[in-house]
């Protein structure tokens, strides 16, 4: 048998979350469920290897002996092999059953690669945090390519954000909003960035900490000083101070400091160990 190119890999039950899954949230997966003994697998397998091959690197073949990984096989009801499925994001996104010809393949690969506005809005990502300057013009030429693409629109109004452009995010914040899909928990953090943000307090971080100093249950304070950090991206500062102030006030607990930790959650990661410790201490003063 002749060495798999390194971008066509074996995959078992045990490793299937971890190959397929874990790393469709990175690049297409395109997983081949096949057997030994099956003569049109046999004809499509090249097929696809080859194609894999040729795409250097911009989709993983994932080949899924049926035989030995029944678990997997039954999960994802395959009754009838070959059949291919296609992961992007952790999800099956697409699929076919049977040995079809090279010009078929090709086409249902391409509707998964990344177009070259794809691929413009994937470099610009790398640039955003570090260098936007650098990647602003190239969401705008991307935007120029297609201008409903919902990466690129979303990028321009993180930069757009991230520079006290509030008005001109939020317009187009609210325009990708039936369009999220894959974007969606990306979309809620912008927009509770822009919600904190929006909370101007009069007062400076040292007022407010004076303040604060002379009186340090003040529910009021406590919230408004974490207003600030939390303007100033100074997050678990700010969780910190809105918890406190939760404590110190059962109305604020079920109404404003609940919910700008919860805007909060978002910005940090609703998932994130940050948003978990706080949600736990939340729900235990809750209930």
């Amino acid at each position: 048998m002749t060495e798999q190119p390194t971008n066509v890999i074996d995959v078992t039950d045990e490793t299937f979350e971890s190959d397929v899954l874990e790393r469709s949230h990175h690049l297409p997966i395109v997983v081949d469920f096949w057997a030994e003994w099956c003569g049109p697998c046999r004809m499509l397998g090249p097929t696809l290897e080859k194609l894999a091959y040729e795409g250097k690197g911009k989709f993983l073949l994932a080949k899924v002996d049926t035989d030995s990984a029944q678990r997997v096989a039954q999960s994802f009801g395959i009754q009838s092999i070959p059949t291919v499925i296609a992961f992007r994001d952790g999800k099956p996104v697409a699929k076919f059953s049977g040995a079809l010809p090279e010009d078929a393949v090709r086409e249902f690969l391409g509707r998964l690669l990344p177009s070259p506005t794809d691929e413009i809005v994937e470099e610009a990502d790398k640039l955003r945090a570090s260098a936007p300057e650098q990647a602003e013009p190239l969401y705008l030429r991307a935007l120029e390519m297609d201008d409903g693409h919902v990466g690129a629109c979303l990028g321009l109004a993180e930069i757009l954000a991230g520079r006290g452009e509030r008005d001109e995010a939020r317009a187009i914040v609210d325009k990708l909003l039936p369009a999220a899909g894959a974007h969606a928990e990306r979309i809620t953090q912008l927009q509770s960035e822009l919600a904190l943000g929006d909370v101007v307090s009069e007062s400076s971080e040292e007022e407010l900490r004076e303040r604060l100093a002379a009186n340090p249950q003040d529910s009021s304070v406590l919230m408004e000083l974490g207003q600030v950090l939390a303007a100033n991206r100074r997050y678990p500062e700010a969780l910190d101070l809105f918890f406190q102030a939760a404590e110190g006030d059962r109305a604020l607990a079920n109404g404003e400091a609940k919910k700008r930790m919860v805007e909060l959650f978002h910005i940090v990661g609703v998932r994130s160990e940050l948003a978990d410790n706080y949600r736990t201490k939340l729900r235990r003063l809750l209930y």
